[in-house]
């Protein structure tokens, strides 16, 4: 209190006590600003993340609004955003990351560096309520295969050509020790992922798996990786496009694939021995072993031509003496699809 200030209040109360009333004087300790309206005072806050979970490395953007009994109040409120680790206990610190401020309606928008682990976040307005959102942040696992200038083959084609594949990637952050599936789903089939080969992540958060494919087509490839604890989480798929390895020998080509129900498929080749040599399909379906379909002579120039009707996936080859054909994988599909 100033000396102008004390002087004035020893004088009300002179005045008082010479009139015989009394005088209510305001506390001292009560500022002018405490007397008036301030912006986001007895105001609510909302806050939500668009996603409950987050990729690895990304940051992600927090929305809410604040809602004030009069709407003028929750503009151009100034907002402080807090983070901490998610099972950090309540005596644990908050950090603060950053801040905005309210747009003409109450609303507003914050968002955050990159994540590496789940974590709660909360909004303080000034003046107002404060609100949380609890944010998961799952591993990003990336995968690269082959080059897109590749050309692929099946497996076990002519002179026992290997045909394998390097497929690579990483999980960040790295869950060293944890099992990474590779798997396929080739277009047109049931299209479901098939575990085909698996791995398990390396001390740098990387994994390597060699895989090859024994039937053609176009088809999809992804690794799933199930960490502790958590969801499984998948790469984005890549495509490739896998051609039939040949035995020159003795070639193997199906008309369609997948093939339709209620159609005929032609199974079709050239024996390199020529005309007038003794063939023979074979198919299996299921777990069974392969067993005689068909046979016939070859016509001019070795060429040879079947005519099947599969109901459920089947493996062809053809076979001619001690030569044979690479095996065929034939797919069905429901015509109505």
């Amino acid at each position: 209190m100033t000396r102008v200030e004390i002087h004035l209040r020893s004088s009300l109360l002179a005045l008082a006590a010479t009139l015989g009333v009394g005088v209510l004087i305001a506390p001292a300790s009560v500022s002018a600003r405490r007397l008036e309206s301030r912006p986001g005072a007895g105001c609510q806050t909302s806050l939500e993340t668009p996603s409950t979970a987050v990729a690895a490395g990304d940051g992600v953007t927090l929305a809410g609004k604040l809602s004030c009994p009069e709407a003028a109040s929750a503009e151009g409120v100034e907002l402080t955003f807090y983070e901490r680790q998610r099972g950090a206990g309540r005596g644990s610190a908050w950090s603060e990351v950053g801040s905005a401020s309210t747009g003409e309606d109450g609303s507003f928008e914050f968002t955050s560096a990159p994540l590496e682990g789940n974590c709660v976040f909360l909004v303080r307005p000034a003046g107002g309520r404060s609100a949380r959102a609890a944010v998961t942040v799952t591993p990003k696992v990336t995968l690269s295969g082959p080059a897109l200038t590749t050309a692929l083959f099946t497996r076990a084609g002519h002179a026992g050509a290997d045909n394998r594949w390097t497929f690579s990637g990483t999980v960040n952050p790295a869950a060293v020790g944890t099992r990474v599936a590779l798997q396929s789903e080739y277009t047109g089939a049931d299209e479901r992922w098939r575990t085909v080969a698996v791995a398990h992540v390396g001390s740098e958060g990387d994994f390597s798996i060699i895989h090859g494919f024994r039937s053609p087509g176009t088809l999809s490839v992804r690794v799933l990786v199930r960490i502790k604890g958590g969801e499984p989480v998948a790469s984005e798929p890549l495509s490739l496009d896998v051609s039939q390895a040949e035995n020159p020998s003795l070639t193997i080509v199906a008309s369609s694939n997948p093939f339709a129900t209620g159609q005929t498929l032609s199974i079709t080749g050239v024996a390199a021995a020529g005309a007038g040599k003794s063939l023979t399909l074979l198919a299996r379906s299921g777990g069974g072993r392969f067993a005689p379909v068909a046979s016939m002579q070859s016509e001019e120039g070795g060429t040879y031509s079947f005519s099947v009707s599969p109901q459920q996936r089947t493996y062809y080859r053809v076979i001619e003496g001690l030569v044979r054909s690479t095996v065929l994988r034939e797919e069905v599909a429901d015509p109505a699809i």
